[in-house]
């Protein structure tokens, strides 16, 4: 993985690098459903949002509208795995 290439994120919880266009495919296939899984404007705040945790070779993205989930696994190099 190059540096070009890449989304590195740490903070006190999680610390990881996970190849940038994969995790971007992975949050527009949660918007690009047909449910909308993700939507900025949901009456519920954290049904706009989505949950990362990461393991120490891999991520997994979680998002729901409370009717449909949607999880997508991502490999990633996390130094110190979280949510």
């Amino acid at each position: 993985m190059n540096a070009q290439t890449n989304f590195t994120a740490a903070t006190a919880l999680l610390a990881l690098t996970v190849d940038r266009k994969a995790l971007v495919d992975a949050l527009q296939s949660m918007k690009a459903t047909g449910a909308h899984i993700i939507e900025k404007r949901n009456t519920i705040p954290i049904l706009s949002t989505v949950l990362l945790d990461a393991t120490a070779d891999k991520l997994t993205v979680t998002g729901t509208d409370l009717d449909i989930m949607l999880q997508v696994e991502l490999p990633a190099a996390c130094d110190a795995p979280g949510r």
